[in-house]
């Protein structure tokens, strides 16, 4: 099994959740609060309602929309570390060369 393609599908779906929170929170900023009346916003929420469940049952029920946005973004990027991480301490993908000439 080739895990560097698992690594990178790993990191495309949580880069693909990632910035489609913030895209989500940028169109809130734009759309003001009009924005369930938007289509594209409401289309975000649904993309993005896979990751921000498990948020809002975890923080307290008075979070705001942004807070839960932050927090979803913040946990993502996290994930994304360790996810990192973790194959690369068991040897499953090997840091990119740095350009510097190795001895022969």
């Amino acid at each position: 099994m080739n895990w560097y393609i698992v690594l990178q599908v790993a990191m495309l779906v949580d880069g693909f959740f990632t910035w489609t929170l913030v895209g989500q929170g940028l169109l809130a900023l734009m759309a003001g609060s009009q924005r369930n009346e938007n289509f594209v916003y409401r289309f975000f929420v649904t993309l993005t309602l896979p990751v921000t469940k498990p948020t809002r049952w975890i923080l307290p029920s008075g979070a705001s929309g942004f807070t839960i946005g932050a927090v979803t973004v913040l946990w993502l990027l996290a994930l994304r570390l360790v996810v990192y991480m973790a194959f690369h301490y068991f040897g499953l993908v090997t840091p990119a060369n740095s350009g510097a000439i190795t001895p022969q």
